[in-house]
């Protein structure tokens, strides 16, 4: 009986193969991007460059509204009907880039001064239409249009990997240019997913919004906005404080170490997205909740222990061989981080249907109090004891989130029955 259920939870898993088969296509691109990032230019480059993208990504993730995570949930529940609310994030999206752009430059200029100002130009950009991308595939999720969206992605992406590999094998030692390939990425598949959206699916349009319209949407979302922007934050902020306390070099270090722990999030995420728009669907009845959550739960779990072993054991050939005898000690940090691996993975899934009940402001307390948590560790302990205390501090960001999500669920569905 145990194997059958083991044996219909993979099957529920492969059903998904074309939102699988885009996060691989998505993570093997930018995986190889900073892979040869890390390999042609020094460490300390190589840490000035991270530091900007997650700089860049924290401010748009501040000022986005948490629409791309919004508009899934809506477009999975309303369908067609839920025009109007994509008009609405299309033009909070557009107004957005004037502020944006602006905060970028006059902050990194006064906390990075001695980066070259062109090159946080260009990082800006491109981080700011990767999360226009995010919210175009909000939408393509949220109608279950995965086929679509892969070979969109895989179209894309594989020309501009041939690329970024020419320029490797050319030995090009231009970060700019390293930089500029990948803006030409997302503009590319900005504008493709963009036109058959328009075209496809939704005609959208500016004419009509009213002001009514956009206060009653940016107060239902306020509560998932903020959890939007702890989640990742707590994510995000120990890159930032490194390159505050410590140098770029380190955070060249814990950036290979944790870029690797990330990547094993890849194996969770084809449960997670399409799971997401079955919860959103499946929230009014409990019965069927709880059930969702029995059967994501031990696979998530299954895939967890597996992960936490190949990772601690092979961290130090993984290292080596990926990005060289330089970057060896980032091993160590890998050998720890591995240990919070079934933690992103159930945190997700919680996550998920935290937000799929509809519990945003719940999913806001839980981050918010981590992050606190977070940062407040990681000032009192990088200091003295470097990277090592970073990532032990995100295990138990991790735990703590967990526990959190946990509490609140099991609180959301005694109620509800």
């Amino acid at each position: 009986m145990a194997f059958n259920k083991l044996s219909r939870n993979f099957k529920r898993f492969f059903e998904a193969k074309y939102i699988f088969s885009a996060l691989i296509a998505d993570k093997i691109f930018f995986f190889i991007y900073f892979l040869f990032l890390a390999r042609l230019f020094e460490k300390s480059i190589y840490g000035q460059v991270i530091t900007i993208f997650t700089f860049c990504n924290i401010i748009i993730v501040m000022l986005n509204l948490g629409l791309p995570m919004y508009i899934q949930r809506v477009v999975a529940i309303e369908r067609k009907n839920s025009i109007s609310t994509i008009n609405i994030a299309f033009l909070i999206y557009t107004i957005l880039l004037f502020f944006y752009l602006p905060i970028i430059l006059i902050t990194t200029i006064f906390l990075y001064p001695t980066i070259d100002i062109l090159i946080i130009f260009l990082i800006a950009i491109t981080v700011y239409f990767f999360n226009f991308i995010s919210l175009i595939n909000g939408i393509y999720n949220g109608l279950e249009e995965y086929k679509r969206f892969f070979l969109i992605l895989i179209s894309v992406k594989l020309f501009m990997i041939l690329l970024i590999i020419f320029l490797f094998i050319l030995n090009i030692q231009n970060v700019r240019l390293f930089i500029i390939v990948l803006l030409i990425t997302a503009l590319f598949q900005f504008f493709i997913q963009f036109l058959i959206i328009k075209f496809k699916f939704f005609n959208f349009s500016f004419k009509g919004i009213e002001y009514k319209e956009v206060r009653k949407l940016l107060i239902i979302i306020f509560p998932l906005y903020l959890a939007s922007i702890f989640n990742f934050l707590y994510d995000k902020v120990d890159v930032i404080l490194i390159s505050k306390i410590i140098d770029f070099n380190e955070v060249a270090n814990y950036s290979i170490a944790y870029g690797i722990y990330k990547s094993t999030f890849l194996f969770f995420m084809p449960l997670l997205i399409s799971g997401y728009t079955k919860i959103s669907y499946l929230s009014r009845r409990i019965s069927a909740t709880k059930i969702f959550i029995k059967k994501y739960s031990l696979l998530i779990l299954f895939l967890s222990l597996f992960l936490i072993v190949l990772t601690f054991i092979l961290s130090k050939p993984i290292v080596v061989l990926l990005y060289g005898q330089r970057f060896e000690n980032s091993h160590i940090i890998l050998k720890i981080l591995s240990f919070a691996i079934l933690f992103i993975g159930l945190n997700g899934l919680l996550g998920n249907i935290l937000n799929g009940l509809g519990k945003f402001k719940e999913n806001r307390n839980v981050t918010f109090f981590s992050l606190f948590v977070n940062i407040i560790l990681n000032i009192i302990f990088i200091p003295a004891y470097g990277i090592i205390a970073a990532a032990v501090i995100t295990i138990l960001t991790e735990l703590l989130v967990l526990l959190g999500d946990a509490m609140y669920l099991k609180i959301a569905l005694k109620f509800k029955s």
